[in-house]
């Protein structure tokens, strides 16, 4: 079955979850990591597990205030409506703390300097920038978890993608990346990133028990 964060039998499965202890099988269709720890077996969704990771990374470093930011070598320029400049202007100690260094650059101008670095460098920082403008217009109270949600939604197509050919490093550190996570069993949306199956279930299906 599916384990969600808020069953009892999850939190069972992430107590003895040991990500070193863990044997890399494979990867299938190109979207699903396949591991087995003891008698568990789990599939995972490369995509989903991703954005847990770096949301998690996310929420971390803006804890510790630890931001990992990277500097553009020239930087990316936005024009905007005459509306979503004022809405800019006001928050842009906001963005700021989220890693994303914003400078008026002229009427209804800007350019981006630094991006938060886990994000990598395949975005849409315009999409994300105006994605959150638009929302902190809705939202005029939104907090900053709130908003770091939002980022990670908005840039989720440059995570991990079904389809993507894994190297086996790569899918064991997702999967170890994932098995560390605080909460590794739903992605930001609340998608299951991981399907479960024991060797007991296994046992049950082919009437061996």
């Amino acid at each position: 079955n599916v384990y969600s964060v808020n069953s009892q039998e999850s939190m069972r499965q992430t107590e003895i979850i040991q990500p070193d202890n863990c044997k890399f099988i494979g990867q299938i269709f190109d979207t699903y990591i396949l591991a087995q720890q003891d008698d568990v077996f789990y599939i995972v969704d490369q995509h989903a597990a991703q954005e847990r990771v770096r949301y998690e990374i996310f929420l971390n470093q803006m804890a510790k205030k630890a931001l990992n930011v990277q500097q553009f070598l020239i930087p990316e320029i936005f024009e905007f409506s005459a509306s979503k400049t004022v809405v800019l202007k006001s928050r842009l100690e906001i963005f700021k703390d989220l890693g994303f260094s914003v400078e008026e650059f002229g009427a209804n101008t800007f350019r981006l300097t630094s991006y938060p670095a886990l994000l990598g460098h395949n975005v849409n920082f315009i999409e994300i920038i105006e994605t959150l403008i638009s929302f902190l217009a809705e939202e005029k109270n939104a907090d900053v978890e709130q908003i770091t949600e939002k980022i990670i939604k908005t840039a989720c197509t440059s995570s991990v993608k079904a389809g993507d050919k894994l190297q086996d490093k790569q899918a064991v550190e997702l999967m170890k990346d994932l098995f560390a996570c605080a909460m590794p069993w739903t992605c930001p949306h609340g998608r299951p990133t991981v399907y479960v199956l024991t060797q007991k279930d296994l046992e049950k299906f082919f009437k061996r028990i």
